[in-house]
């Protein structure tokens, strides 16, 4: 599914974050040995919607979500063994 922005250039929507994704993520931040919170800070990203993401309370489409979800991907794409 994309979503098209007001320049017509389409944007892919991210999926909820799969229990492997959430699982990787947090044991590679305990390998770092930083807390959720810690990274949020490191990233400017608000702790409250990466937990809620983490948790699968939010829809991913568009704000602070949308964000977060992108950033725990790049995290795990970037660390990845």
């Amino acid at each position: 599914m994309q979503l098209k922005t007001a320049s017509t250039t389409p944007v892919e929507t991210p999926l909820p974050i799969s229990q492997h994704e959430k699982t990787q993520f947090r044991a590679r931040l305990m390998m770092q040995g930083k807390t959720v919170a810690a990274w949020c800070l490191e990233n400017q990203l608000d702790t409250n919607a990466v937990y809620r993401c983490l948790r699968g309370l939010n829809k991913w489409h568009y704000g602070l979500s949308f964000h977060a979800v992108k950033a725990i991907r790049d995290y795990l794409s970037s660390h990845s063994s």
